[in-house]
């Protein structure tokens, strides 16, 4: 590393106060949706057949989060750094399964994960010093295709599909975000309620960190035991009227202005911090509520975060890319038309939209969007393009105008 470990301090100072970044889904993540929705629709020769249920989901981990490393600090008073995981972790979510046939299903989670993660320094003597537990927030995001064996009482099953995780309180890490996982578990039913205790293996992507920074592990094996309940209602699970999904997108404009900052510390070596923004992708969870005919009333809740990267240098010379950003949920209220067209159906939207308190940034706006409505059997496709200003200036140096990039799945 060119940064000593005191500078990288500073670093982390000019942040101090604001969360770090949730890093989201990848592009990519879009199309595989897409390509899943469009292959179990397939699957289905009569969408009335289809089910929807909703539950929780929770249980442990089996392996470490982060690999166990030793790395060299060039200090001759702390020679070594050593990373490391030093319990396993608990996961918590939500679980939602729409059955297509007798045999498959498509199942979706959301689990939130604390990664264990702590650093600390190793003497010349082996001894530990400076230990300092470190967790890692993250969610992961499985989107699972789910066959079963019919039996008696108890129905076996497999599962396969992508996964996607976000990531925040970095803490000079970097998670993979994206992997693939396989699992194997048996379906039971009392009173009414599904319970399905499930192995999972997953495999995630490398971090794409150099060996000197701390490495996650990317085979995970984990426990869990999912409780839900299938709606009565097979064509409509939430009614004629409501319609519920899930939104995804990517921010087309920068979230703040680029900022840097310079100055010499006593012993005579200049440092220099530049913070830039990047580009973010966004997603979250969208129900619609039909008033009348072609006009409806639509609410999300957006997960986006503003994300930055600091470059540092030490004497002109660059070192280590710091991750950051500010974490915020943005709550657009729209009122939404739509034009009575047969096939593609084009719609306009506008409404104020809300973010609650987040490092400084503001709170109120006013949203207005275009956008189209396809439908594939029972699944809804809405790409839209939606612009935003952000009313009350905030303290962080958020841009108040903001073009996002968005495509939303409902039944």
């Amino acid at each position: 590393m060119l940064l000593s470990t005191g500078s990288l301090q500073r670093a982390g100072s000019l942040a101090r106060g604001v969360p770090y970044l949730l890093v989201l889904i990848r592009s990519y993540a879009l199309l595989s949706i897409t390509a899943l929705a469009a292959a179990l629709s397939a699957l289905s020769p009569n969408a009335s057949a289809q089910k929807l249920s909703i539950g929780v989901v929770s249980g442990g981990s089996l392996t470490e989060s982060f690999q166990t490393q030793t790395v060299p600090t060039g200090s001759t008073s702390l020679p070594f750094l050593r990373f490391y995981s030093p319990s396993r972790d608990y996961i918590v979510g939500a679980q939602m399964e729409l059955r297509f046939r007798a045999h498959f299903s498509v199942e979706a989670d959301g689990l939130y994960r604390k990664l264990h993660f702590t650093t600390a320094g190793v003497e010349a003597n082996g001894s530990l010093n400076s230990v300092s537990p470190s967790p890692v927030i993250t969610w992961e995001f499985p989107v699972l295709v789910k066959y079963r064996f019919e039996w008696s009482k108890v129905s076996p099953f497999v599962d396969l599909g992508p996964s996607f995780r976000t990531a925040g309180n970095l803490n000079g890490t970097n998670p993979s975000h994206h992997g693939i996982t396989v699992g194997a578990g048996i379906e039971m039913h009392t009173g009414g309620l599904n319970i399905t205790p499930t192995l999972r293996y997953t495999r995630w992507a490398a971090d794409g960190v150099s060996a000197s920074r701390p490495n996650s592990n990317p085979d995970q094996v984990e426990v869990l035991v999912g409780f839900s309940r299938g709606s009565e209602m097979k064509a409509h699970p939430l009614g004629r009227r409501f319609s519920v999904g899930v939104i995804l997108g990517t921010a087309l404009t920068d979230g703040f202005r680029p900022t840097t900052f310079n100055f010499v510390a006593t012993t005579g070596d200049s440092f220099s911090y530049s913070t830039y923004p990047v580009k973010s992708f966004i997603v979250g969870p969208a129900i619609e509520f039909e008033l009348i005919k072609r006009l409806s009333i639509e609410a999300d809740a957006i997960y986006r975060p503003l994300r930055s990267e600091t470059v540092g240098t030490r004497n002109g010379v660059r070192g280590d890319v710091a991750r950051g950003g500010i974490a915020t949920w943005e709550i657009p209220v729209l009122a939404k038309y739509t034009l009575p067209v047969r096939f593609l159906k084009p719609f306009v939207q506008g409404g104020p939209s809300f973010r609650p308190p987040a490092g400084g940034v503001s709170n109120y706006g006013v949203s207005a969007g275009a956008g189209v409505e396809a439908r594939l059997r029972m699944l809804k496709i809405a790409p839209a393009v939606r612009y935003t200003h952000w009313v009350a200036p905030g303290s962080s140096g958020a841009i108040p105008n903001q073009v996002e990039l968005l495509i939303s799945f409902s039944l």
